[in-house]
């Protein structure tokens, strides 16, 4: 949740929370039970007007990382490299707070040996990655001009002919037939170099996603528009990077636009603001580069995107030098929290939510603690934005942002609210009559925009907007007055939450005779 003080002991500074190492083991109270893998078969992706869809009809939206190919995992002298393996398997590791639903398997410079390449770089990864349940994509890691002077054809199709039809009955693998080509800047001159090579990768694998490239680093994504390839089940490739601004306009016109037409997947986008981890492409900031392109790729939710780079070598990377997951203005956290905030939504296989059962007995009339929230996990019992519990306090093993107050005589508080978030909780009893809702919030902020909204079975009681109190711990009640509530029982009520800067205590409900 956003950045707020959490009772009387936590600073502001809070906010920048301690990295976490990649083989480092959580504590208990960040390990949550509702965080799991499946390893079962995924369903087959096709192309489906300008989505990606699963065979039961349900829009996918991947989203993932790249990982460094295996063959480059030993050139830098000082990263302290770690297997390609643990890398894949922590990307995927919820219970560190990883929710990469795809994985980028990239291979580059030994790909004109492609036996060698698919065995020692390919293959060991693709059947670690479907047993962790991912989609997997195979890249032809390629940065170059094609055709004569460049990249030869006949390598291409030779790559291809031997690694396609290993692959033509797993649905989970996706091929990106050529990651960046970069001269000539001809999209006819580009579908004759390429034509052959998907004709290739057809013969033997007629059904697999196709992921297509295009010249000038995968940036001319907009020439498919009025002449795609003749291929039903391809979707299209675009590279991002801070180089390129990120307004909406900009990105309308790179490849947004695009998308309402044609199936679009950003397999490269990234930044880092601390220039060891940058350069002047990949130089950006979270709070300016990284939040408008989240803000508009939210927006746009039917385009998959593919983060570069989870590793500590290649800029922009995930970790720094000491495998460090960084922070602050670069990408690390903003991405793992980004992945963890969407693990449910446009998945294969839809979302079918697990059991939602009271953690503590409520009623209405009564009050209710706003730690004692249900139990059931992400999507189900609570949305949280990000994955560590800033509040930091151990009452509950959620990424819930609870902290301590001394409101009352002391208990618990929600803090580090932010837009989006809401917490549910089981009524076992509700006794019909007309009420007030009372709910004890503290704002040391004077920002505008604080509203919680209070649902009952989805239906809205009302809306009370937060001023400032004065302090993080001055708390006082904001009260909706005259509310109808109808009797029942096992009801859902919801706090829905608007707008940062705020803490809340409890709620409860008055009877107003």
């Amino acid at each position: 949740m956003g950045c707020v003080f959490i009772g009387m002991t936590v600073l502001l500074t809070s906010c920048e929370t301690k990295p976490i190492e990649p083989g480092e083991l959580l504590s208990q109270k960040q390990t949550f039970s509702s965080l799991k893998r499946t390893s079962s078969p995924l369903p087959s992706l096709h192309v489906d007007g300008n989505q990606i869809k699963d065979a039961f009809g349900n829009p996918v939206t991947l989203r993932g990382f790249s990982l460094l190919p295996n063959e480059s995992n030993d050139e830098c002298t000082t990263c302290s490299p770690r297997p390609i393996s643990e890398m894949l398997a922590l990307q995927a590791n919820a219970a560190q707070g990883w929710f990469s639903r795809v994985v980028r398997i990239g291979v580059h410079q030994s790909y004109s040996d492609p036996a060698s390449a698919f065995a020692n770089h390919i293959d060991p990864f693709v059947q670690q990655a479907i047993s962790l349940g991912l989609y997997v994509i195979v890249d032809l890691h390629l940065v170059a001009n094609y055709g004569d002077g460049g990249t030869p054809q006949s390598k291409v199709i030779d790559f291809w002919r031997y690694v396609a039809p290993h692959y033509a009955n797993n649905p989970e693998v996706i091929f990106e037939v050529y990651n960046e080509p970069i001269s000539p800047d001809n999209w006819t001159t580009w579908k004759n170099f390429i034509q052959p090579v998907v004709d290739t990768i057809r013969a033997v694998a007629p059904n697999n996603l196709i992921l297509m490239g295009n010249p000038q680093w995968s940036t001319r994504v907009n020439e498919a528009v009025s002449d795609p390839f003749d291929d039903p089940n391809m979707a299209y490739v675009y590279h991002i990077y801070p180089n390129q601004p990120a307004t909406t306009s900009s990105l309308d016109a790179r490849f947004g636009n695009a998308a309402n037409s044609i199936p679009i997947v950003i397999t490269e986008f990234g930044w880092n603001a601390d220039p060891n981890y940058s350069d002047n492409v990949t130089y950006g900031t979270s709070g300016g580069w990284g939040k408008q392109f989240r803000t508009y790729m939210d927006d746009h939710a039917h385009i998959g995107w593919l983060n570069y780079i989870f590793d500590n070598y290649w800029k922009p990377q995930i970790f720094d030098w000491n495998w460090n997951l960084m922070s602050g203005e670069n990408q690390g956290k903003f991405i793992r929290d980004w992945l963890f905030e969407l693990q449910n939504h446009n998945q294969a296989g839809g979302f079918t939510p697990g059991p939602q059962t009271a953690f503590k007995v409520h009623n209405i009339p009564g009050r209710m603690e706003i730690e004692d929230f249900d139990e059931g996990g992400q999507d189900i019992s609570y949305h949280e934005t990000t994955f560590d519990n800033q509040g930091g306090n151990v009452y509950r093993n959620t990424p819930v942002d609870l902290g301590t107050t001394n409101d009352g005589g002391g208990g618990y508080t929600l803090g580090y609210i932010n837009t989006g978030e809401w917490l549910a909780y089981t009524l076992s009893n509700t006794v019909a009559g007309t009420y007030d809702i009372n709910l004890r919030v503290a704002s040391g902020d004077a920002a505008t925009g604080k509203k919680i909204t209070v649902k009952l079975d989805n239906i809205p009681l009302g809306t009370v907007d937060i001023t400032s109190t004065g302090g993080w711990e001055t708390y006082q009640n904001f009260t909706l007055s005259d509310v109808t509530v109808p009797s029942g029982s096992n009801k859902i009520l919801r706090l829905e939450f608007e707008g940062i800067g705020y803490n809340v205590n409890w709620v409860e409900f008055l009877s107003n005779p």
